[in-house]
């Protein structure tokens, strides 16, 4: 009698099996252990001498385990699967049974065995998910699972919170799983206000019993109780419009996008998580998800959009008729007939999914629909008739056939005039719109022609504008006509200008401001909408932009608000353009006309002062001083400020202070010497104590003659200086220490009273500088990596905002004393409105002690390192210092070094010895704990840690020791393992499908080979053939990718699958090295018989979509989870 207990599992694809081990066949004595090697067979066998349960319990590091089997390559497709937990796999055994066991190892380990009497069976929990004590969220509570260490019977769970109390069914899967769903009894609570979040929920699992001898109970009473946190009441949904929840909705082949129907809005009671890093998504599904390989599946995501309290999915614009979404494949099966929208990983603003009332739905709805083909059958007829005149012709009109189908803005003319192409448009508006009384589907359409002067001899084309239709197909073409371009008279496109204010050919100094400009023309009963613009023809430049005349009851007139100056030696030019009306000009209709006046200017240029500013005592602050390379003007607000302004000649100045937003402040003072020739402008003390960052000065001048001094803004009398004076009389210090680790500098840490975070004036660096011989000995540039520090009742505050910074260096300073400055605007201080530019500051440390006679000789330092900096790696324990020659550790005064992590902070001490593996040249560096968190390291060993021989052997006083020593070292995220089914080297009754987990798509240029034995390549496929798939009923569980072949492999024989070296990676992203998968196809399994007989067909979906099954057995009903199903249409319970 035997057993057959299998477990598929992956293949580590960091090594590919090697066919140089051989395998491991073990005659199992239980209690011994067993040590196999990596990619190892390990086969056990094992003979029952009682009744029991035996115990494989393994030890890889990997967390492999053992996998019981009738004996080598036996089928076992049709056998019972018995699942091992956390790398232990137990089996009950009878006495005489013999037992066998395999598994392909796919790293080092050991496995031990143990057994235990059948009346010393005990059970226990071996884990619950999610874990005690931890916060329950609406996803959490979904599902709540244990595992136990042997098959259970469960009669129901007890849920209590303070005085509220609820009992729930559990479920029971294969023997050893239990799980129960929370969700609607938390939920309720939470809405009814009978819990809050923060309060205590205990779950309690009653009668809990071995499933083979119900006498045998969990703990000392059979109850198991877990508690948990209760999270804040997850967002419900308030409203849908565009779908329902419960039934079926009719999903138009195309959406216009001004249809009200085209958005799927979802409102709830609170606001929405609106992060692009985060977002929602919407995925529409189509068809039949078993015959996607021939074409017969579709899917598609669409962008959701979220604002406040609301999410919406926008289906307008493109077309989903059957034959656009599945273009290859045509069937009249219902699965053809409905569809369906699944809008996932909705949450609110703290990150917590929203509550659904779908089974299996976190964070997610989902909605059915009708697929409903939407047509548009067009014709149309013009009158004048296509291919006439359209001279003295007023108004078209336009027949049309199912008009409501249509959405247009108007109707277009298209024409060419002056060899170049125009268009017009005649809004809706301006269209009369009338129900054709022989015809309730048609409308008759009267369009007023627009004026077009258009080439002679050419044509006009006729058509709708921006024209969409319900149906999404091109109509364009059952909507247009051709007719000859209208011929005009001269006299139609003439504009004469019958008198103006302002006459043509006179001269003038200026329109004033306040002043009017009036005409009339030859076409004032016509126009009804004119312009006008004024040209300097001298210079071509418009002095005027375009301006609207307005109507007046005798001609037309334009308010002028500024003076439009006229200048002596120019000639003007007045252009009037009119239109029948404001739409004409709107739309690109030709004007009615065009008229012109030519005016000569009067008014001389202005002549300013021959005085000029000599010199500005202090200077002010350069205006395009950006990178504040400009030593700070004013730094104290103790005294008055003074600024000396001297002139070549006498003037008389106007000074104040501009403060911005329209605002001025008066100086303290505004005074002269006796000549006038200077003047001194003074800020006051007061001012300065709440001065801004930069002082602004407005300064302008006269001379006795009451002209204006040329200055750098303005024009003429409007001609003024702007002085800019920087200020940091408001910006706070920032203050700078050192950052020792085990005794050693190993950082600068900066502080403010501000918030505090890097400029973006990229070119400006933090030096330090050996005071010995003012070198550059180190450089911080603008955008380094510095660490926020964060105080410890802030670390969960994700909106805290820093005010000191810690730079951690990559090299170590040699002793000695150095110099700090950091440069000013390389820190912005404070926020928004609130900010400034750091100034300049400077400090001054020291590292070590001064040398004298005496000192050690510290250039003692390793050859390597390693793991180097160069190199990253997924964890470290261990470091290794390779000497050049042999070396002494300090024995006498022990030194502990230190790995820091540049953006944790974290530090981790360690020790030194000698490596057993190289203990005269290889020092190793245990840290007290492996470290796998990803960060930049630095390892720092403290001087005098070791030296050479001479050090150790004059009990390390003299030789040579080692001096402070840092080293950068990278720890990175580790790669998930990777898991490709069937597993390498599986023995399987056919090759239908392989599905790869815990991979990413690194190439999509190259391909998988699939051969049979004699090397005939039977399928090639590369990524893009790669389907995408997902937990049923949970988008957001991606579980891995599936390639299913065109035809399924039953031949009896060997096969290779061969994946190229590149064209996978691993979780994170590094390339995963060529591999070959070997599988041995032995035949069909026999026997098998149809119990459940020829029963009534069925289609089922789950509730978001997902196709389950397709015209099966009507049997296959009682394989279903409780929960909602679509079943032939129509949506069930299954309970």
């Amino acid at each position: 009698m035997a057993l057959v207990c299998l477990l598929f599992v992956g293949l580590d694809a960091k090594a590919v099996r090697s066919s140089a081990v051989e395998d491991l066949n073990i005659d199992l004595k239980v209690g011994e252990t067993y040590e196999y090697k990596a990619f190892q067979s390990v086969y056990v066998s094992y003979v029952a001498t009682e009744n029991g349960v035996l115990r494989l319990e393994n030890h890889s590091p990997y967390g492999s385990f053992l996998s019981q089997t009738k004996g080598r390559y036996v089928d076992t497709s049709t056998e019972t699967l018995k699942t091992a937990v956390n790398g232990v796999l137990e089996v009950e055994v009878q006495t005489g049974a013999t037992y066998y066991f395999y598994q392909w190892m796919m790293d080092a380990g050991s496995f031990t065995s143990s057994f235990r009497k059948a009346d010393e069976v005990k059970l226990e929990l071996v884990s619950v998910t999610p874990q005690e004590g931890s916060v329950l969220s609406s996803e959490d509570a979904s599902l709540v699972s244990y595992a136990f260490n042997n098959d259970v019977l469960i009669d129901n769970a007890t849920i209590t919170s303070g005085a509220q109390t609820a009992t729930v069914e559990v479920n029971i899967t294969s023997e050893r799983f239990a799980s129960l769903d929370v969700l609607s009894v938390l939920t309720g609570w939470l809405k009814e206000e009978k819990v809050k979040a923060g309060d205590d929920l205990t779950i309690t699992l009653n009668k809990v019993r071995y499933a083979k001898d119900q006498s045998i109970i969990y703990g000392e009473d059979g109850s198991l109780s877990v508690t948990y946190k209760i999270a804040a009441k997850a967002l419900e949904l308030v409203s849908v419009t565009g779908a329902s929840l419960d039934k079926f909705t009719d999903f138009l082949s195309y959406y216009v996008p001004s249809n009200p129907a085209s958005k799927i809005v979802l409102t709830f009671d609170g606001n929405l998580l609106n992060d692009a890093n985060d977002a929602p998504k919407a995925v529409l599904n189509y068809g039949d998800l078993d015959l996607d390989a021939v074409g017969g599946y579709y899917q598609e995501s669409i962008p959701v959009t979220v604002e406040g309290n609301t999410a919406t999915v926008d289906l307008s614009g493109k077309l989903r008729r059957t034959q656009d979404m599945t273009p290859n494949y045509s069937s009249d099966d219902d699965i053809f007939k409905i569809l369906s929208i699944k809008v996932a990983n909705l949450k609110s603003e703290d990150g917590q999914y929203i509550a659904s009332t779908q089974p299996g739905a976190v964070g997610s709805i989902s909605f059915m629909f009708n697929l409903v083909d939407v047509t548009a059958n067009v014709a149309s007829d013009f009158t004048p008739a296509n291919g006439s005149s359209l001279t003295d012709v007023d108004n078209l009109e336009i027949w049309i056939q199912n008009d409501a189908t249509l959405i247009y803005e108007g109707v277009r003319f298209d024409y060419v005039s002056g060899g170049a192409n125009k268009s017009t448009i005649v809004m809706n508006d301006k269209i009369e719109k009338v129900e054709d009384p022989a015809d309730n589907t048609a409308m008759i359409l009267t369009v007023p022609v627009p004026r077009m002067i258009a080439d002679e001899g050419s044509e006009v084309k006729v058509s709708l504008s921006a024209l969409s239709t319900v149906d999404g197909l091109d109509h364009s073409q059952d909507v247009v006509a051709t007719y000859q371009a209208p011929v005009y008279s001269p006299e139609d496109t003439e504009l004469k200008i019958l008198s103006c204010n302002y006459e043509n050919g006179g001269s003038y100094e200026k329109i004033p401001s306040e002043g009017t400009l009036t005409l009339t023309t030859s076409k004032d009963d016509e126009i009804g909408f004119m312009i006008f613009d004024i040209k300097d023809i001298t210079t071509d430049e418009i002095v005027k932009s375009t301006s609207i005349f307005q109507k007046e009851e005798n001609g037309w007139s334009n308010y002028f608000y500024y003076d439009c100056v006229l200048m002596e030696g120019h000639q003007y030019e007045l252009t009037v353009t009119a239109y029948k009306e404001e739409n004409d000009y709107n739309y690109g209709a030709d004007p009615l006309g065009v008229g012109k006046v030519t005016w000569n200017g009067l008014t001389k240029p202005y002549e300013y002062s021959d005085a000029t500013l000599v010199s500005i005592t202090p200077e002010p602050t350069p205006e395009d001083d950006t990178n504040l390379e400009t030593p700070v003007k004013i730094e104290t607000a103790d005294e008055d400020y003074s600024i000396d302004l001297t002139f070549s000649k006498a003037v008389d100045v106007n000074a104040f202070i501009i403060q911005g937003f329209g605002m001025t402040a008066d100086l303290k003072s505004v005074t002269s010497n006796e000549d006038k020739t200077v003047w001194t402008l003074v800020i006051g003390k007061e001012y300065l104590a709440s001065a801004p960052e930069t002082i602004q000065l407005s300064v302008s001048a006269k001379d006795e003659q009451g002209r204006t001094v040329k200055a750098t803004h303005g024009e003429d009398d409007g001609s003024y200086w702007i002085l800019y004076y920087s200020c940091t009389v408001q910006v706070p210090d920032v203050t700078i220490s050192t950052v020792e680790t085990a005794g050693v500098v190993t950082g600068l840490k900066f502080d403010c009273t501000k918030f505090l975070s890097q400029s973006y004036l990229g070119s400006k660096e933090i030096k330090i500088y050996d005071l010995a011989n003012r070198t550059v000995v180190y450089s911080i540039e603008s955008g380094a990596q510095f660490t926020p520090v964060i105080p410890e009742e802030e670390q969960d505050n994700p909106f805290y905002q820093p005010n000191s910074l810690i730079y951690y260096f990559d090299k170590p300073l040699a002793d000695g004393a150095y110099n700090v400055i950091l440069p000013r605007g390389y820190f912005i201080l404070g926020e928004q409105f609130d900010s400034f530019n750091n100034k300049e500051e400077v400090y001054n440390f020291t590292v070590g002690s001064s040398t004298g006679d005496g000192e050690l000789d510290k250039t003692f330092e390793p050859a390597s390192v390693t793991p180097s900096g160069e190199e990253s790696v997924y964890s470290i324990k261990e470091i290794r210092l390779k000497m050049s020659t042999t070396f002494s550790l300090n024995e006498k005064d022990p030194k502990e070094v230190s790995l820091v992590g540049r953006l944790s902070g974290s530090t981790i001490t360690g020790t030194l010895s000698r490596d057993p593996e190289d203990e005269f040249f290889t020092i190793l560096v245990t840290l007290e704990k492996e470290v796998t968190t990803p960060d930049s390291y630095m390892l720092i060993i403290p001087e005098e840690a070791f030296g050479d021989d001479e050090y150790g052997a004059t009990e390390f006083a003299g030789g040579k020791c080692n001096p402070k020593l840092m080293y950068s070292i990278v720890v990175v995220a580790a790669p998930k393992p990777i898991e490709i089914t069937p597993a390498d080297g599986a023995e399987v009754e056919e090759l239908s499908e392989f599905f790869f987990k815990g991979i990413e798509i690194n190439d999509y240029a190259k391909e998988m080979v699939l051969k049979d034995k004699d090397g005939n390549e039977l399928a090639k496929f590369n990524a893009d053939k790669l389907e995408w798939v997902f937990e049923d009923g949970n988008w957001e569980n991606f579980l891995g990718y599936r390639y299913t072949l065109d035809e399924t492999i039953t031949e009896p024989g060997d096969y290779t699958l061969e994946i190229p070296e590149g064209m996978l990676a691993y979780s994170n992203f590094e390339p995963i090295p060529a591999m070959t998968l070997t599988y041995h196809i032995a035949g069909p399994a026999t026997g098998i018989q149809n119990v459940w007989g020829d029963n009534a067909q069925v289609t089922v979906y789950t509730i978001d979509g997902v196709l389950l099954y397709h015209k099966a057995d009507a049997s296959v009903v009682k394989n279903l989870k409780k929960g909602l199903y679509i079943i032939n249409g129509k949506k069930v319970a299954v309970k």
